[in-house]
């Protein structure tokens, strides 16, 4: 794959079909000059994933992400993450479709908006991550889906997702978990606003 066949990709993917049209202002919000929050890095992670699937995955990631980034005018600074999820994708989408695939009842796998299929195929990714929180995996997921993907795409997303967090169940255990933490948390918030309180009176 050429440089100018990447760019041409690229150029499609800045016109990857939002829940209106062309990238809306959601979209843009996404796009940062220095994206910080995972759900940035995620954005610029499915930017990455899109032109690599319109290239029939022929191009190379690291001039992907060159390209885009010098494209947009992006400095990401640390962008692990998103490199991470975008090589998870590259190496595992054949794998991710028959996973999928089994869970479209009365609808084909072709059928699929390019869009949807790949903010599926990320997830799956996460979700294989010891660390994925199911909760988390799927709401990002629905939210990169409202931005990117076709309309109302992000209730399809969410329900073939609600299926696949159960078979990864690791998931499900460490979102439970930060469930705990977080009601310990502010249990321990509330005892010392008591306390505090008390010592005041």
């Amino acid at each position: 794959m050429s440089v100018d066949d990447i760019k041409n990709t690229l150029d499609r993917s800045k016109q990857c079909r939002c829940n209106d049209g062309p990238l809306n202002d959601s979209c843009d919000e996404l796009i940062t000059v220095q994206p910080v929050t995972r759900r940035q890095l995620r954005a610029l992670a499915f930017h990455y994933v899109y032109a690599l699937d319109r290239s029939d995955y022929q191009g190379s990631l690291e001039d992907v992400s060159r390209l885009f980034l010098d494209g947009f005018g992006l400095k990401p600074g640390d962008h692990t993450f998103a490199l991470n999820i975008a090589q998870g994708v590259v190496e595992n989408h054949v794998r991710y479709e028959t996973v999928i695939q089994p869970l479209l009842e009365h609808w084909r796998f072709d059928r699929l908006g390019c869009c949807t299929r790949l903010i599926l195929y990320m997830a799956l990714w996460e979700f294989e991550q010891p660390d994925a929180v199911a909760s988390i995996v799927i709401n990002e997921a629905v939210e990169l889906a409202k931005a990117f993907a076709e309309r109302d795409a992000y209730r399809f997303v969410n329900g073939i997702l609600d299926q696949v967090k159960l078979l990864y169940p690791h998931s499900m255990a460490n979102d439970t978990e930060l469930a705990v933490h977080a009601s310990n948390g502010q249990e321990s918030s509330s005892s010392s606003e008591s306390e505090s309180s008390e010592d005041a009176g």
